[in-house]
């Protein structure tokens, strides 16, 4: 239940003035360091390495956890806003222009074969995991917020629970 407590505590709103920038900034910077433990090769290259594979992953699983601290972070900040039909299409725009300029660079230096389709879409393809979770979310976080505002904590308690196990011990159990 403490994983509960948090997630209310993150998502219900908190009248006083926080500072948000710091947490939000040491959750990037783990987040491009879990990049480099992956995407730039420290993992493999330290597989037969013998102690060093062992804290080459122990360094991986300190900084991975910073990918939902940013989900949060980013759910706590942006729970007061309103929809805007312009805010997913930004995004959406956004996405497109990186995929097709990082595969264009890619494809000049010949670093890897090009994919049309996944490129032109990246949201539907699931070319980046996170942005296209992100890309749902956008459409319901303000709804959310509505939501965290008008249930009891022992309501929200439950739909934790019940996320927790439709999203995370189902899949886990029957390879979803």
């Amino acid at each position: 239940m403490a994983v509960v407590s948090i997630l209310l505590m993150v998502m219900r709103r908190v009248r006083t003035r926080r500072r948000k920038m710091p947490s939000l900034f040491r959750s990037v910077l783990m987040i491009v360091v879990a990049h480099i433990f992956t995407q730039g090769g420290v993992l493999a290259s330290a597989e037969t390495a013998g102690a060093n594979r062992y804290i080459a992953w122990a360094m991986r699983i300190f900084v991975i956890v910073d990918v939902n601290c940013f989900a949060l972070v980013t759910g706590y900040v942006s729970v007061d806003s309103r929809f805007r039909a312009s805010r997913p299409i930004a995004l959406w725009l956004q996405m497109f222009a990186y995929s097709v300029g990082i595969s264009a660079l890619f494809r000049i230096f010949g670093i890897s074969a090009f994919e049309p389709l996944k490129t032109a879409f990246p949201v539907l393809s699931g070319r980046w995991w996170y942005m296209t979770a992100y890309f749902g979310i956008v459409f319901f976080l303000p709804f959310m917020g509505i939501l965290y505002d008008h249930i009891s904590r022992r309501q929200a308690s439950l739909l934790v629970l019940a996320l927790v196990c439709l999203f995370s011990l189902l899949p886990s159990v029957y390879g979803v």
